[in-house]
């Protein structure tokens, strides 16, 4: 016990001044500063790369995002080419609302593109609200959905929003399937449906678009233009009028 007391306050003396002198190396040499870090973590206090990155994943599912980034700014000067902890940190920029500089931070770490199922659930939303839709595509080129009706979503809307509109209502008639039921997931299908020549197939989701929400105007009008082009021209009129009331 007095060994383990004597340990902790021996470490608490030599890394303020570890990190004064590597911050003085720093203006040198970047490796000189990353050499006296390690020497630290390993050699005072005995942790490995993959302890440092065992307690930050338990950190980050215990949602700690904030002491996160402060725990390894210096960790990742030491350990720059660590995927895992750059990821985590980018993951906890995202969760505390630092979209953009946490998905370069995540899309940095990956290998060859691949992102596991919690970097997907996390950075797909944020780039979806930053409007990167050709980065979401470009995202599941290499990764799926794996059945995830909220993802799907999200990469059928990004198809659409880029003109592909035929691979985009068949993204999106999964993402429905799979229990995606709101009114933009059925508005988004039947805008790619006619949009990719087949208004006729385009009624029932919009008309299941405007039931669920008879406020949104872009739902209206592209189900009077669908009802147009198949000729049902009372229904358009009547259907405009309704908004008009």
């Amino acid at each position: 016990m007095r060994r383990r007391k004597s340990q902790r306050i021996t470490a608490s003396i030599i890394l303020p001044v570890i990190i004064a002198a590597a911050v003085l190396s720093y203006f040198y040499s970047r490796d000189i500063y990353a050499a006296y870090l390690r020497f630290y973590y390993e050699k005072i206090r005995g942790l490995s790369t993959e302890d440092l990155t065992a307690e930050a994943r338990s950190m980050y599912q215990r949602r700690e995002y904030q002491e996160i980034l402060s725990r390894l700014e210096p960790i990742l000067a030491a350990y720059p080419d660590s995927r895992e902890l750059r990821s985590l940190y980018g993951l906890s920029l995202i969760r505390l609302g630092h979209s953009e500089r946490g998905v370069d931070e995540v899309l940095t770490a990956a290998e060859d593109g691949k992102l596991n199922g919690e970097e997907l659930k996390v950075i797909v939303p944020a780039l979806f609200d930053q409007k990167r839709y050709r980065d979401i595509i470009a995202i599941f080129r290499v990764n799926t959905a794996a059945g995830n009706p909220h993802l799907l979503f999200m990469q059928g809307v990004a198809l659409y929003q880029t003109g592909r509109t035929a691979e985009a209502a068949a993204v999106l008639r999964r993402a429905v399937e799979g229990g995606k039921d709101d009114y933009l997931a059925y508005y988004y299908l039947g805008v790619s449906l006619d949009r990719s020549g087949r208004p006729a197939d385009a009624v029932i989701p919009l008309e299941r678009a405007r039931a669920m929400n008879r406020e949104d105007s872009s739902v209206v009008e592209a189900l009077a233009s669908v009802y147009r082009k198949l000729g049902r021209y009372d229904q358009a009129a009547r259907l405009l009028r309704s908004v008009t009331r």
